[in-house]
């Protein structure tokens, strides 16, 4: 929970976004924001690090979709997240990584 929070962190500085701002756009306060980066929240659902990574790239699906890599990884199992396609992202690619029926491809 803490590493997938801290590189939910770490992309939401790069882009240079404010908690408070996340939260304002996806409804939460920017405690709960600061307590998922920072481990003290349970590990975020789906939607929510897909609205979250969306947000902060800006709906760029190949930035969206180096984060969600990292935290697919980082997660070990976990949870898995569908990348989105692109022009970037082969179907194949989608298909094989991570391909999911309740995404929001």
């Amino acid at each position: 929970s803490s590493k997938i929070g801290e590189e939910l962190k770490n992309a939401r500085k790069e882009y240079k976004v404010s908690a408070q701002k996340i939260g304002d756009v996806l409804g939460y306060s920017q405690s709960h924001i600061s307590g998922i980066e920072n481990g003290t929240k349970i590990i975020p659902n789906k939607n929510f690090i897909t609205n979250y990574l969306k947000f902060i790239t800006n709906s760029n699906f190949s930035k969206m979709n180096f984060y969600i890599n990292k935290i697919n990884e980082i997660a070990n199992g976990e949870i898995e997240i569908a990348t989105y396609i692109d022009e970037n992202t082969s179907i194949l690619d989608a298909f094989t990584y991570d391909f999911e029926s309740d995404s929001s491809q």
